[in-house]
């Protein structure tokens, strides 16, 4: 794989600082009806968080099997947790993750497992969801489809809170990343930005 810098240190230890002062990826206006999507579900820390403050509905996207039986054995008690074993994505499909922590990504090498993604229109459509209040983005390049895919078909207003990690392994990241916030910007007005680490949109009003 081709060397690149990921985010710059300086920038990454000021948003350690801020998060920790300000609670920042937890600083929503929510309520106990509010939608949350987390992809990129993990070890379910960010899913413990929000809903432990707000008592929310939290629809988790984990693909790698591992971590989606961990996910299931923290939560499968809770009735407004759901957790999918699937990639968030812009199309149904299976592909090949490959497997790193919190780092598996289908760009990359080494171990691997076969997956299965969704596309996230059919997801909302089958679940009757037309207010997203905050959808958390943390999947190793595939944020860029995701998106994309909601400013296509005209739902990214949808959207109440857009927190995104957008990660620069992919070809062409930049100029994606540039247009996805030139779209963003008619719809929404960005809160805080850490570059290529986190930044959330708040939809207008």
């Amino acid at each position: 794989m081709k060397f690149y810098v990921p985010f710059d240190i300086h920038v990454y230890n000021n948003f350690i600082h801020d998060n920790s002062k300000y609670d920042l990826q937890f600083n929503y206006n929510l309520t106990n009806e509010s939608i949350v999507i987390d992809a990129g579900g993990y070890e379910g820390e960010f899913t413990s968080n929000i809903y432990s403050k707000f008592n929310c509905t939290v629809h988790v996207f984990e693909p790698v099997r591992s971590m989606y039986e961990l996910l299931k054995m923290k939560f499968d008690s809770n009735p407004k947790i759901f957790i999918n074993q699937l990639g968030l994505s812009n199309s149904d499909h299976e592909t090949t993750i490959y497997l790193n922590q919190d780092g598996s990504s289908i760009y990359g090498n080494g171990p691997s497992e076969i997956i299965s993604c969704i596309d996230i229109v059919a997801y909302l459509h089958d679940h009757d969801i037309s207010t997203i209040d905050l959808i958390k983005l943390n999947i190793e390049g595939d944020e860029y489809d995701v998106i994309e895919r909601l400013i296509e078909k005209k739902l990214i207003s949808y959207v109440k809170n857009l927190q995104v990690q957008f990660h620069r392994f992919i070809p062409d990241c930049n100029i994606r990343r540039d247009k996805i916030h030139k779209h963003l910007s008619k719809t929404h007005t960005l809160q805080w930005n850490y570059d290529w680490i986190w930044e959330s949109w708040s939809l207008n009003e």
